[in-house]
């Protein structure tokens, strides 16, 4: 691919394909035109670890990414690519964004990401049975080589994800989220200005390409009606239908097809209505978050909560209860930071997973040795914020480890509805034109 912009038709877009829609703005074309010119796409971007490793890689659930047929993506199209990095917009307070793709918006999200590249959703946080731990910890040291190579900056996770590994707890690692912290950073790459040709070659470009994470919305039906109608009709067909009649395929050639297509159309349909409703719901309660962090303090009925943050009042009283002197405050600040440090500490994970009702469930594990320790030391008040803390972190951001705002409804104590939100603003609004 040339390393410089192109000015002219892109020979990967046919026709049919190329974009109907000018481009939004003059910096958007720059920035497709920078990416393109600088994106390379690799046939095998990875020489996959050798098959000595497949049993550890097994055990941490990585064999079905290491061994990922790309091909079935076609041939590389770094001009679809490019239109995705080049579009991508990141959602504030989560893994995840949007992007569009020949004016088709798309949904980027970690969760599908893990999904389409068969990476498992989270760690086990015990060791794999029936598995030796040398043999896992060497398929997890060949697959940081092979998927996290020089000249990959090792900061954060990755740094410490490589420690975990050296200390033999490579089942510690959330596998998902150091791939997509690459995919991020050679993304981010890709929009710089003046970078040079070693630096163009896109390694998880291809994975981005992947059928069922790369996909346009379905196209748009106008013959809803209909389509409902035989969604009706279709199941009394197959009540009246033998088996022997399905097995020899009962219905005329091509009715069943049409029927199929139908019923697989309207139910796409839907599910883009529902999506669509839900980011509306999603983008007024963003909007509320943004306004009354600004107009209400801890006292309103409806507040901001800052969801895995220790409550810094709560902890400075408890500490005061414990230890009455004249430093009592600050070294409640200082106590109070150190557990948040902990929270946040991604190689910490206090649970273990059992089963509740068929389906598994982490609940604390409330022998961890840190938190027997500051049972021990601090009281059973401390314990409680800090643990408290912990599972709205393990239940909000597990992959981020970071505090996220959330609308919380302070009489009920629970996470507030958007209704309350409005209805409180209603009062507020009311009020204040009574005083008027």
């Amino acid at each position: 691919m040339a390393g410089t912009a192109r000015t002219g038709a892109d020979p990967d877009i046919s026709p049919q394909e190329a974009p109907s829609k000018a481009p939004e703005s003059i910096e958007a074309a720059q920035r497709f035109q920078r990416v393109r010119a600088n994106l390379r796409l690799p046939d095998r971007p990875f020489a996959a670890p050798s098959a000595a490793h497949d049993a550890g890689l097994h055990a941490l659930c990585l064999l079905a990414f290491v061994r990922l047929d790309l091909s079935v993506s076609g041939a590389p199209r770094p001009d679809l690519v490019a239109e995705l990095v080049a579009n991508y917009k990141c959602t504030p307070g989560c893994n995840g964004g949007r992007s569009s793709v020949r004016g088709k918006e798309i949904e980027v999200s970690l969760d599908a990401f893990a999904e389409a590249l068969c990476l498992p959703r989270r760690p086990t946080f015990c060791p794999p049975a029936g598995v030796d731990p040398a043999v896992v910890a060497l398929a997890a040291k060949e697959f940081g080589e092979v998927y996290f190579p020089p000249p990959t900056k090792h900061y954060g996770l990755v740094d410490a994800a490589l420690g975990a590994v050296k200390d033999g707890r490579a089942h510690d690692i959330d596998w998902k989220v150091l791939i997509w912290d690459q995919v991020m950073a050679e993304m981010e790459h890709l929009i710089e200005k003046n970078i040079t040709d070693t630096d163009r070659v896109s390694y998880y470009g291809l994975y981005l390409q992947r059928p069922d994470l790369f996909r346009l919305p379905p196209k748009k039906i106008d013959a809803t009606f209909d389509l409902a109608s035989k969604m009706i009709i279709v199941p009394y067909k197959m009540i009246e239908t033998t088996p022997k009649q399905l097995d020899a395929g009962g219905k005329q050639p091509g009715e069943k097809d049409d029927d199929m297509e139908a019923m697989e159309s309207l139910n796409q349909t839907l599910l883009t209505k529902e999506r669509n409703n839900n980011d509306e719901l999603q983008h007024a309660r963003k909007a509320f978050i943004e306004a009354l962090q600004k107009f209400t303090n801890g006292r309103s009925h409806i507040v901001v909560k800052r969801m895995g943050e220790i409550d810094p009042k709560a902890f400075a009283n408890a500490y005061r209860t414990n230890v009455p002197h004249e430093d009592a405050q600050l070294n409640s600040a200082v106590l109070c930071s150190k557990w948040q440090a902990e929270i946040a500490n991604p190689q910490w994970h206090p649970f273990r997973i059992v089963t509740v009702d068929g389906k598994p469930v982490e609940i604390l594990l409330e022998d961890d040795e840190k938190l027997c320790k500051l049972k021990e030391e601090h009281g059973e008040e401390i314990y409680t914020l800090v643990t408290k803390a912990l599972l709205e972190i393990n239940d909000y951001n597990p992959s981020g480890r970071y505090p996220v705002p959330e609308l919380w409804n302070n009489k009920d104590g629970r996470k507030a509805k958007l209704v309350d939100a409005v209805q409180f603003v209603v009062k507020q609004w009311q009020s204040r034109k009574r005083k008027r």
